[in-house]
């Protein structure tokens, strides 16, 4: 399912407690001469996709977050970052918001090298939120395989 193409009744009507949203985080930068901008945006975004049709009864699926913390490809044209602050703010804030919705497990689903501190940050911060959610993180290269 997801979240973005949903009725707010449907979501109303919803068992929050048997499905998991996906949260994709992502990033807007170089990747080289040969590749585009979005890389790890539209990687991340094929995932959920793929999710999605798989086992979409079980996931609610948000749009990928595309602006990410990229400071380190800035001399590169192009490239576009938040600072930590401001993505950590990001994350917090949409997680925040799934939370308030009755949504109690949600995956914050990486697909950018450089959210990874952000994206730890941002989870230690929502455990002292809302400890009666389950939220993880993880990046997609670290769950590839695993069954």
């Amino acid at each position: 399912m997801k979240l973005g193409e949903m009725q707010w009744p449907a979501i109303r009507e919803l068992d929050k407690e048997c499905v998991v949203v996906i949260l994709p985080i992502a990033s807007f930068e170089q990747h080289g001469p040969h590749l585009p901008l979005l890389t790890d945006t539209i990687e991340a975004t094929g995932i959920v996709e793929r999710l999605d049709a798989k086992i979409g009864d079980r996931v609610v699926c948000l749009p990928t977050q595309w602006l990410g913390f990229s400071l380190h490809h800035m001399r590169f044209g192009g490239s576009l970052t938040a600072t930590s602050q401001t993505h950590i703010g990001m994350i917090v804030e949409t997680v925040d918001s799934l939370v308030q919705a009755g949504f109690g497990r949600i995956l914050i689903l990486n697909g950018h090298g450089g959210n990874r501190a952000d994206m730890r940050v941002a989870q230690q911060d929502l455990k002292k939120m809302h400890p009666e959610a389950r939220v993880w993180g993880a990046s997609w290269w670290e769950v590839a395989g695993a069954s």
